[in-house]
């Protein structure tokens, strides 16, 4: 008989403590393989939300082609408490939850408040001291093309928060922007 068993915690720790029966542990130790958390393997993402889709697209209420490079970056941005079964329920969710042949950032509106660091830092005020921060940094390291630089990080940050309040809508993000469709699109391929 084979058994098989995952666990979050050391369990040769949990031995020294008096918290697991040691005579268990050796029992189930015979080849130990450590995974790290999903968060720690983000490159992993893509082929997993891949998998998931073709494993589940067919629960979709409509048949779905594919999802936003803003969705997937939500998913990239988060931390992954729950780790790869957190990540398997938010896209059956979002197929669930979908009205259009493609995921978008929309369906993710339930995913929890673990956004990495960097991704947090979007409330209202925020933007100037950052623009400062990373213009004095920028600065000390003697960079070049710092107006281009910083005009290229509000821009990606400024159509990402448009686009997902208009769930990818491009000509409605457009309108909202004062810019023409056309310059968005450019601006999306190239920023």
């Amino acid at each position: 008989m084979r058994v098989l068993s995952a666990t979050n915690r050391n369990l040769a720790t949990m031995v020294g403590q008096g918290g697991f029966r040691e005579d268990l542990y050796h029992r189930l130790s015979v080849t130990t393989i450590h995974i790290p958390p999903l968060r720690e393997r983000r490159k992993d993402i893509l082929p997993l939300v891949q998998f998931f889709l073709n494993r589940y697209r067919h629960t979709a209420p409509q048949k779905i082609t594919g999802f936003t490079r803003q969705f997937l970056k939500r998913l990239v941005a988060y931390d992954w408490p729950g780790n790869i079964r957190e990540l398997e329920n938010t896209i059956r969710s979002a197929l669930a939850l979908t009205k259009t042949p493609y995921l978008t950032s929309h369906e993710l509106r339930e995913l929890g408040s673990h956004a990495v660091t960097a991704e947090r830092d979007t409330g209202a005020g925020s933007l100037p001291s950052s623009v400062i921060s990373y213009v004095r940094q920028a600065i000390e390291k003697n960079e070049q093309n710092i107006y281009d630089k910083v005009h290229q990080e509000v821009d990606r940050a400024l159509f990402s928060a448009v686009l997902t309040h208009v769930r990818e809508n491009q000509s409605e993000a457009a309108r909202l922007l004062g810019i023409s469709r056309l310059t968005l699109r450019k601006k999306l391929l190239h920023g």
